[in-house]
Protein backbone atom coordinates (compact mmCIF):
# COMPACT_ATOMS: atom_id res chain seq x y z
CA UNK A 1 0.00 0.00 0.00
CA UNK A 2 1.30 3.23 -1.26
CA UNK A 3 2.13 5.84 2.05
CA UNK A 4 1.91 10.24 2.20
CA UNK A 5 4.94 11.35 2.54
CA UNK A 6 6.24 14.66 3.60
CA UNK A 7 6.42 16.01 0.02
CA UNK A 8 2.21 16.10 0.07
CA UNK A 9 1.59 15.66 3.80
CA UNK A 10 1.65 12.55 6.19
CA UNK A 11 -1.97 12.16 6.83
CA UNK A 12 -4.02 9.61 4.03
CA UNK A 13 -7.74 10.12 4.03
CA UNK A 14 -10.94 8.49 3.26
CA UNK A 15 -10.10 9.29 -0.79
CA UNK A 16 -6.74 8.35 -1.09
CA UNK A 17 -5.12 11.51 -0.86
CA UNK A 18 -2.66 13.09 1.34
CA UNK A 19 -2.56 16.26 2.53
CA UNK A 20 -2.97 18.04 6.00
CA UNK A 21 -5.32 19.69 8.21
CA UNK A 22 -8.28 18.13 9.56
CA UNK A 23 -10.31 17.27 6.42
CA UNK A 24 -6.88 14.39 5.95
CA UNK A 25 -5.72 13.61 9.53
CA UNK A 26 -9.01 13.96 11.47
CA UNK A 27 -11.02 11.25 13.43
CA UNK A 28 -12.93 9.79 10.63
CA UNK A 29 -11.71 11.62 7.59
CA UNK A 30 -8.01 9.99 7.74
CA UNK A 31 -7.61 6.06 7.24
CA UNK A 32 -3.25 5.91 7.50
CA UNK A 33 -0.21 8.07 8.32
CA UNK A 34 -0.08 10.27 11.32
CA UNK A 35 -3.83 10.30 11.86
CA UNK A 36 -5.71 12.04 15.38
CA UNK A 37 -6.95 8.36 15.81
CA UNK A 38 -5.53 5.90 13.14
CA UNK A 39 -7.95 3.13 11.47
CA UNK A 40 -7.62 -0.02 10.97
CA UNK A 41 -5.33 -1.36 7.76
CA UNK A 42 -7.62 -2.61 4.94
CA UNK A 43 -8.19 -6.66 4.69
CA UNK A 44 -6.69 -7.39 1.40
CA UNK A 45 -9.75 -9.82 -0.90
CA UNK A 46 -8.58 -13.74 -0.96
CA UNK A 47 -6.67 -14.32 -3.96
CA UNK A 48 -5.48 -10.59 -5.40
CA UNK A 49 -2.13 -10.12 -4.97
CA UNK A 50 -0.62 -6.67 -3.02
CA UNK A 51 1.50 -4.71 -4.61
CA UNK A 52 4.47 -4.36 -2.05
CA UNK A 53 6.21 -0.16 -2.56
CA UNK A 54 9.39 0.89 -1.51
CA UNK A 55 8.74 2.95 2.24
CA UNK A 56 9.26 6.77 1.95
CA UNK A 57 11.17 8.20 4.27
CA UNK A 58 9.08 9.53 7.33
CA UNK A 59 10.19 12.07 10.05
CA UNK A 60 11.01 9.79 13.16
CA UNK A 61 7.68 9.69 15.78
CA UNK A 62 7.97 12.22 18.66
CA UNK A 63 9.99 14.24 16.45
CA UNK A 64 9.39 18.16 15.11
CA UNK A 65 5.70 17.81 13.38
CA UNK A 66 6.34 18.37 9.39
CA UNK A 67 3.24 18.91 8.72
CA UNK A 68 1.28 20.80 11.56
CA UNK A 69 -0.30 17.62 13.24
CA UNK A 70 0.84 16.53 16.61
CA UNK A 71 0.37 14.33 18.85
CA UNK A 72 -1.34 11.31 17.44
CA UNK A 73 0.32 8.07 16.51
CA UNK A 74 3.54 9.53 15.58
CA UNK A 75 3.16 11.64 18.73
CA UNK A 76 4.71 14.98 16.66
CA UNK A 77 5.61 18.00 18.86
CA UNK A 78 4.57 21.43 17.85
CA UNK A 79 7.07 23.29 20.04
CA UNK A 80 9.96 24.32 17.47
CA UNK A 81 7.60 23.46 14.25
CA UNK A 82 6.99 26.62 12.35
CA UNK A 83 3.04 26.13 12.64
CA UNK A 84 3.33 27.08 16.12
CA UNK A 85 3.81 26.00 19.77
CA UNK A 86 0.68 24.99 20.90
CA UNK A 87 -0.68 21.13 20.21
CA UNK A 88 -4.69 21.42 20.16
CA UNK A 89 -7.41 18.83 21.57
CA UNK A 90 -8.10 17.84 17.69
CA UNK A 91 -4.21 17.03 17.10
CA UNK A 92 -3.10 20.30 15.45
CA UNK A 93 -0.32 22.64 15.75
CA UNK A 94 -0.93 26.65 16.48
CA UNK A 95 -0.36 29.64 18.30
CA UNK A 96 -4.49 30.32 18.77
CA UNK A 97 -6.21 30.73 22.13
CA UNK A 98 -8.06 27.35 20.33
CA UNK A 99 -4.59 25.77 20.40
CA UNK A 100 -3.09 27.27 23.49
CA UNK A 101 -5.73 26.93 26.09
CA UNK A 102 -9.05 24.61 26.72
CA UNK A 103 -8.16 21.43 25.17
CA UNK A 104 -4.31 21.97 24.99
CA UNK A 105 -2.11 18.89 25.19
CA UNK A 106 0.46 19.74 27.57
CA UNK A 107 2.21 16.68 26.13
CA UNK A 108 2.64 17.43 22.55
CA UNK A 109 4.04 21.33 22.74
CA UNK A 110 3.54 24.46 24.87
CA UNK A 111 0.31 25.56 26.45
CA UNK A 112 -0.90 28.90 27.98
CA UNK A 113 -1.85 27.77 31.22
CA UNK A 114 0.91 26.81 33.61
CA UNK A 115 -1.32 25.24 35.73
CA UNK A 116 -2.33 22.28 33.32
CA UNK A 117 -1.96 19.04 34.38
CA UNK A 118 1.33 17.93 32.26
CA UNK A 119 1.19 14.48 34.00
CA UNK A 120 -2.56 13.49 34.52
CA UNK A 121 -1.98 14.73 38.16
CA UNK A 122 -3.66 17.30 40.11
CA UNK A 123 -4.05 19.26 43.04
CA UNK A 124 -1.64 18.36 45.86
CA UNK A 125 1.38 20.67 46.42
CA UNK A 126 1.54 21.40 42.23
CA UNK A 127 -1.65 22.18 42.07
CA UNK A 128 -2.33 20.73 38.26
CA UNK A 129 -5.63 21.54 37.11
CA UNK A 130 -7.10 19.11 34.95
CA UNK A 131 -9.69 21.03 32.31
CA UNK A 132 -8.22 20.72 29.18
CA UNK A 133 -5.49 19.17 30.29
CA UNK A 134 -5.93 15.78 28.03
CA UNK A 135 -5.98 13.34 30.78
CA UNK A 136 -10.17 14.15 31.65
CA UNK A 137 -11.58 17.10 32.93
CA UNK A 138 -12.44 15.83 37.09
CA UNK A 139 -9.58 15.83 39.24
CA UNK A 140 -10.46 13.05 41.45
CA UNK A 141 -9.56 12.52 45.45
CA UNK A 142 -6.95 10.33 44.78
CA UNK A 143 -5.60 13.42 43.07
CA UNK A 144 -5.05 11.92 39.35
CA UNK A 145 -6.98 13.46 36.39
CA UNK A 146 -9.79 11.50 34.37
CA UNK A 147 -13.76 11.34 33.19
CA UNK A 148 -15.05 8.63 35.06
CA UNK A 149 -17.69 8.54 37.56
CA UNK A 150 -14.80 7.54 40.48
CA UNK A 151 -13.18 11.32 39.02
CA UNK A 152 -15.93 13.38 38.52
CA UNK A 153 -18.29 12.42 41.52
CA UNK A 154 -17.64 11.75 45.14
CA UNK A 155 -14.43 13.58 46.25
CA UNK A 156 -14.08 15.06 43.22
CA UNK A 157 -11.95 18.27 43.90
CA UNK A 158 -13.56 21.06 42.31
CA UNK A 159 -10.94 23.49 42.68
CA UNK A 160 -8.68 21.57 40.44
CA UNK A 161 -11.50 20.78 37.59
CA UNK A 162 -14.93 19.78 36.50
CA UNK A 163 -17.29 18.12 39.04
CA UNK A 164 -20.44 16.06 38.42
CA UNK A 165 -22.08 17.91 41.49
CA UNK A 166 -21.63 21.70 41.31
CA UNK A 167 -22.57 22.13 45.11
CA UNK A 168 -19.80 20.17 46.16
CA UNK A 169 -17.49 22.02 48.97
CA UNK A 170 -13.83 22.86 47.69
CA UNK A 171 -12.40 24.54 50.49
CA UNK A 172 -14.42 22.71 53.62
CA UNK A 173 -16.52 25.44 53.94
CA UNK A 174 -20.51 24.31 54.19
CA UNK A 175 -23.96 25.52 54.25
CA UNK A 176 -24.04 29.64 55.16
CA UNK A 177 -24.36 31.63 51.69
CA UNK A 178 -22.47 29.12 49.11
CA UNK A 179 -25.23 26.42 50.92
CA UNK A 180 -22.17 24.18 49.89
CA UNK A 181 -22.23 20.11 50.79
CA UNK A 182 -19.73 17.96 52.25
CA UNK A 183 -21.04 14.80 51.22
CA UNK A 184 -18.38 13.45 48.67
CA UNK A 185 -16.41 16.26 48.98
CA UNK A 186 -13.38 15.11 50.42
CA UNK A 187 -13.29 16.79 53.62
CA UNK A 188 -15.62 14.76 55.27
CA UNK A 189 -19.75 13.90 55.03
CA UNK A 190 -20.51 15.85 57.74
CA UNK A 191 -21.33 19.52 57.80
CA UNK A 192 -20.89 20.97 61.32
CA UNK A 193 -22.94 23.64 63.28
CA UNK A 194 -19.54 26.06 62.53
CA UNK A 195 -19.81 25.39 58.65
CA UNK A 196 -17.17 23.52 57.85
CA UNK A 197 -16.71 19.92 56.44
CA UNK A 198 -15.54 16.97 58.61
CA UNK A 199 -16.11 13.53 59.87
CA UNK A 200 -15.60 13.96 63.62
CA UNK A 201 -18.24 13.28 66.17
CA UNK A 202 -17.94 17.34 66.39
CA UNK A 203 -18.92 17.48 63.05
CA UNK A 204 -22.14 14.98 62.64
CA UNK A 205 -23.88 14.82 65.80
CA UNK A 206 -24.55 18.25 68.05
CA UNK A 207 -25.09 20.84 65.56
CA UNK A 208 -24.72 18.59 62.23
CA UNK A 209 -26.69 20.56 59.25
CA UNK A 210 -28.33 17.87 57.78
CA UNK A 211 -29.16 19.77 54.98
CA UNK A 212 -25.74 19.92 53.67
CA UNK A 213 -23.88 16.74 54.72
CA UNK A 214 -24.73 13.20 56.28
CA UNK A 215 -25.12 13.69 60.35
CA UNK A 216 -25.06 10.18 62.95
CA UNK A 217 -28.33 11.60 64.56
CA UNK A 218 -31.24 13.72 62.82
CA UNK A 219 -33.42 14.46 66.39
CA UNK A 220 -30.55 16.43 68.01
CA UNK A 221 -31.90 19.95 68.73
CA UNK A 222 -30.63 22.85 65.63
CA UNK A 223 -32.31 25.67 67.63
CA UNK A 224 -32.09 25.27 71.25
CA UNK A 225 -35.71 23.71 71.70
CA UNK A 226 -36.64 20.05 73.00
CA UNK A 227 -39.58 17.96 73.72
CA UNK A 228 -42.90 19.28 72.34
CA UNK A 229 -43.92 18.07 68.96
CA UNK A 230 -40.57 18.15 67.06
CA UNK A 231 -39.72 15.87 69.80
CA UNK A 232 -35.84 17.23 69.53
CA UNK A 233 -33.18 15.98 72.30
CA UNK A 234 -30.97 17.79 73.92
CA UNK A 235 -27.88 15.23 74.83
CA UNK A 236 -25.26 16.33 72.03
CA UNK A 237 -26.62 19.69 70.52
CA UNK A 238 -24.27 22.56 71.27
CA UNK A 239 -27.01 24.34 73.74
CA UNK A 240 -26.25 21.68 76.64
CA UNK A 241 -27.41 18.52 77.52
CA UNK A 242 -30.63 18.99 79.77
CA UNK A 243 -34.03 19.87 78.65
CA UNK A 244 -35.78 22.59 80.97
CA UNK A 245 -39.48 22.16 81.72
CA UNK A 246 -39.98 25.31 79.40
CA UNK A 247 -38.89 23.30 76.72
CA UNK A 248 -35.28 24.61 76.01
CA UNK A 249 -31.86 23.36 76.38
CA UNK A 250 -28.96 24.12 78.39
CA UNK A 251 -26.94 23.03 81.38
CA UNK A 252 -27.82 25.85 84.47
CA UNK A 253 -29.70 24.39 87.21
CA UNK A 254 -32.98 25.39 86.25
CA UNK A 255 -32.79 23.02 82.75
CA UNK A 256 -30.68 19.84 84.44
CA UNK A 257 -32.86 19.74 88.02
CA UNK A 258 -36.89 20.36 88.52
CA UNK A 259 -39.09 20.23 85.74
CA UNK A 260 -36.16 18.42 83.45
CA UNK A 261 -37.66 16.77 80.81
CA UNK A 262 -35.78 12.88 81.19
CA UNK A 263 -37.03 12.00 77.73
CA UNK A 264 -35.63 14.69 76.12
CA UNK A 265 -31.93 15.39 77.72
CA UNK A 266 -30.16 14.30 81.00
CA UNK A 267 -31.22 15.45 84.10
CA UNK A 268 -28.71 15.67 87.00
CA UNK A 269 -26.95 18.57 89.36
CA UNK A 270 -24.80 21.03 87.53
CA UNK A 271 -21.52 21.81 90.04
CA UNK A 272 -19.65 24.39 88.41
CA UNK A 273 -15.91 25.09 89.31
CA UNK A 274 -14.72 28.50 91.13
CA UNK A 275 -11.46 28.33 89.00
CA UNK A 276 -12.33 29.32 85.60
CA UNK A 277 -10.60 26.90 83.24
CA UNK A 278 -7.33 27.98 81.46
CA UNK A 279 -7.46 27.30 77.20
CA UNK A 280 -4.83 24.69 76.21
CA UNK A 281 -5.12 25.23 72.42
CA UNK A 282 -6.90 26.99 69.65
CA UNK A 283 -9.81 24.78 67.91
CA UNK A 284 -9.04 23.31 64.61
CA UNK A 285 -12.55 21.37 63.95
CA UNK A 286 -15.34 24.00 65.52
CA UNK A 287 -15.44 21.59 68.88
CA UNK A 288 -14.11 23.95 72.19
CA UNK A 289 -14.79 24.37 75.98
CA UNK A 290 -13.70 22.51 79.16
CA UNK A 291 -14.59 19.37 77.92
CA UNK A 292 -11.38 19.93 75.36
CA UNK A 293 -9.92 22.52 76.39
CA UNK A 294 -9.77 24.38 73.10
CA UNK A 295 -10.72 27.85 72.56
CA UNK A 296 -12.49 29.83 69.47
CA UNK A 297 -10.28 33.14 69.72
CA UNK A 298 -8.08 33.04 67.27
CA UNK A 299 -9.71 30.08 64.94
CA UNK A 300 -12.18 31.33 61.91
CA UNK A 301 -15.27 29.69 64.32
CA UNK A 302 -16.42 32.21 66.36
CA UNK A 303 -17.13 32.22 70.20
CA UNK A 304 -17.81 28.63 72.34
CA UNK A 305 -21.55 27.85 73.04
CA UNK A 306 -22.41 26.29 76.02
CA UNK A 307 -22.73 22.75 74.58
CA UNK A 308 -18.88 23.37 73.84
CA UNK A 309 -19.08 24.60 70.09
CA UNK A 310 -17.30 27.55 68.04
CA UNK A 311 -19.26 29.84 66.51
CA UNK A 312 -20.97 33.37 65.54
CA UNK A 313 -25.01 33.14 65.75
CA UNK A 314 -26.85 34.02 68.99
CA UNK A 315 -26.81 30.26 70.13
CA UNK A 316 -22.77 31.06 70.37
CA UNK A 317 -22.54 34.21 71.74
CA UNK A 318 -25.69 34.44 74.11
CA UNK A 319 -26.91 32.94 77.30
CA UNK A 320 -24.00 29.73 77.98
CA UNK A 321 -21.53 31.27 76.18
CA UNK A 322 -18.00 30.12 77.59
CA UNK A 323 -16.01 33.29 77.80
CA UNK A 324 -12.63 31.93 78.95
CA UNK A 325 -12.66 30.05 75.14
CA UNK A 326 -14.54 33.07 73.07
CA UNK A 327 -13.48 36.38 72.01
CA UNK A 328 -16.96 38.13 72.67
CA UNK A 329 -19.91 36.69 74.38
CA UNK A 330 -22.21 39.22 75.08
CA UNK A 331 -22.66 40.90 78.19
CA UNK A 332 -25.58 42.75 77.73
CA UNK A 333 -29.08 42.43 76.33
CA UNK A 334 -28.50 38.49 76.69
CA UNK A 335 -30.98 36.51 74.89
CA UNK A 336 -31.65 33.71 76.61
CA UNK A 337 -31.74 30.45 75.00
CA UNK A 338 -33.81 27.82 77.49
CA UNK A 339 -36.53 30.38 78.33
CA UNK A 340 -34.98 31.73 81.50
CA UNK A 341 -35.77 35.62 81.81
CA UNK A 342 -35.99 38.91 84.06
CA UNK A 343 -33.62 40.73 86.30
CA UNK A 344 -32.89 37.73 88.42
CA UNK A 345 -31.03 35.52 85.76
CA UNK A 346 -29.91 38.25 83.62
CA UNK A 347 -31.52 36.76 80.32
CA UNK A 348 -33.92 38.74 77.78
CA UNK A 349 -36.86 36.58 75.69
CA UNK A 350 -35.56 38.74 72.60
CA UNK A 351 -33.33 38.17 70.11
CA UNK A 352 -32.84 34.77 70.06
CA UNK A 353 -34.70 31.48 69.05
CA UNK A 354 -37.76 32.69 71.20
CA UNK A 355 -37.42 36.54 69.93
CA UNK A 356 -40.55 38.09 70.22
CA UNK A 357 -41.93 36.27 73.59
CA UNK A 358 -42.80 37.69 77.00
CA UNK A 359 -41.22 37.51 80.23
CA UNK A 360 -42.79 36.54 82.63
CA UNK A 361 -42.88 37.62 86.91
CA UNK A 362 -41.70 34.46 87.52
CA UNK A 363 -38.51 34.79 85.25
CA UNK A 364 -39.57 32.68 82.09
CA UNK A 365 -40.33 33.09 78.47
CA UNK A 366 -44.20 32.90 77.08
CA UNK A 367 -46.83 34.09 75.32
CA UNK A 368 -49.72 33.63 77.79
CA UNK A 369 -51.64 36.11 79.78
CA UNK A 370 -49.85 34.83 82.18
CA UNK A 371 -46.31 35.97 80.72
CA UNK A 372 -47.61 39.27 78.76
CA UNK A 373 -49.74 40.93 81.18
CA UNK A 374 -49.56 41.62 85.13
CA UNK A 375 -45.98 41.21 86.03
CA UNK A 376 -44.83 41.33 82.73
CA UNK A 377 -40.81 42.56 82.88
CA UNK A 378 -41.03 45.11 79.98
CA UNK A 379 -37.19 45.09 79.89
CA UNK A 380 -36.96 41.92 79.50
CA UNK A 381 -39.26 41.28 76.56
CA UNK A 382 -42.48 42.17 74.93
CA UNK A 383 -45.89 43.21 77.46
CA UNK A 384 -49.46 43.49 76.34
Amino acid sequence: MLQCGDKWGTCCNVDGECGTGESFCDIGKCQSGNCTFVMPSPTPFPGVPTTTMPPVSTPTPGGISPDGSCGGANKYQCKGSSFGDCCSLSGFCGSTTAHCQAGCQPLFGSCTNPSLSPDGTCGGTNKYQCKGSGFGDCCGASGYCGSTTAHCSAGCQASFGSCTTTDLSPDSTCGGTNKYKCKGSGFGDCCSASGYCGSTTAHCTAGCQSAFGTCTTTDISPDGTCGGTKKYKCKGSPFGDCCSSNGYCGKTTDHCNAGCQSSFGTCSTVTTSSKAPTPTGISTDGSCGESNGLKCQGSPFGNCSSGGYCGSTVNHCAQGCQKSFSSACLTTNVPSLDGACGASKGFTCAGGPINGQCCSASGSCGTTNNHCKTGCQKNFGTCK
